[in-house]
């Protein structure tokens, strides 16, 4: 009974463990695409190789979190069976990834309204007030 609950929470930390390394894999690919940005802007060639080094390495840690995360029970003793990359109901393309659409993918998921929306006003008025 111990061993059992001692590898459901071994499993649980790894889970967890895996799940920062993603995060922090996509704070990665998202400085990297950025800085990666500027220095194309500037011109130097030095910094966009750098910035793409960061870039990948920050997708490479993305990826591999996704698969621990979504391998199932008994093919990792480790892994807590999750499923990334999607909720069930969402459609999926060709290559895996998902659209985004899902049990809210009606009106009120893309931030439309039937409501017609008359004497809202315009644009707001300037104001005088320092701060």
């Amino acid at each position: 009974m111990a061993d059992r609950t001692q590898d459901k929470t071994h499993g649980v930390v790894n889970d967890v463990k895996s799940a920062l390394k993603g995060i922090k894999g996509t704070g990665d690919a998202i400085r990297g695409t950025v800085n990666e940005s500027v220095d194309t802007a500037f011109n130097d060639k030095q910094g966009v190789a750098a910035n793409r080094a960061v870039k990948e390495q920050g997708e490479a840690n993305m990826r591999a979190a996704d698969q621990k995360l979504s391998q199932p029970h008994g093919t990792d003793t480790t892994s807590s069976g999750l499923r990334t990359g999607g909720v069930t109901g969402t459609a999926t393309t060709a290559d895996g990834t998902t659209t985004g659409a899902g049990a809210h993918s009606g009106g009120v998921g893309n931030m439309r309204s039937d409501v017609p929306q008359t004497g809202l006003g315009g644009e707001p008025a300037p104001t005088r007030e320092r701060y």
